[in-house]
């Protein structure tokens, strides 16, 4: 695994935990999220991952960075962006499934959570 992308799952797991967290580090948080989502997809696209369960190892990463993403977007307010999250988790294959249901259970108990109706 990158070494970047190793570093940031360990800073983001930390960050979980600490209630002190501001939104405004929510967001530079959110930022390397997006920066290590496109370098996994590069990856996947240039073809150098070949065997199956490294494919799968992949699309774990993307699915434990698109969770990730929801909870720093979620705590710095950024409701405008869950959306376009959501449409990314659609399309993102087998695990999207749980992607989808681990983004809704992170919104569901957040209290300023916008609920826009049709």
């Amino acid at each position: 695994m990158d070494v970047r992308i190793r570093d940031l799952f360990l800073c983001v797991l930390s960050i979980v935990h600490d209630n002190s967290f501001q939104a405004e580090q929510a967001s530079a948080v959110t930022a390397e999220i997006v920066t290590c989502k496109k370098r996994i997809l590069s990856i996947m696209e240039k073809g150098k991952v070949q065997k199956d369960e490294e494919l799968l190892r992949m699309q774990y990463f993307m699915h434990t960075l698109q969770v990730f993403e929801a909870e720093f977007l979620t705590r710095a307010k950024m409701w405008d962006q869950i959306p376009k999250l959501v449409q990314e988790i659609v399309g993102s294959g087998p695990l999207a499934l749980g992607t989808y249901e681990a983004v809704a259970d992170i919104l569901w108990v957040e209290k300023d959570c916008p609920i826009s109706g049709g």
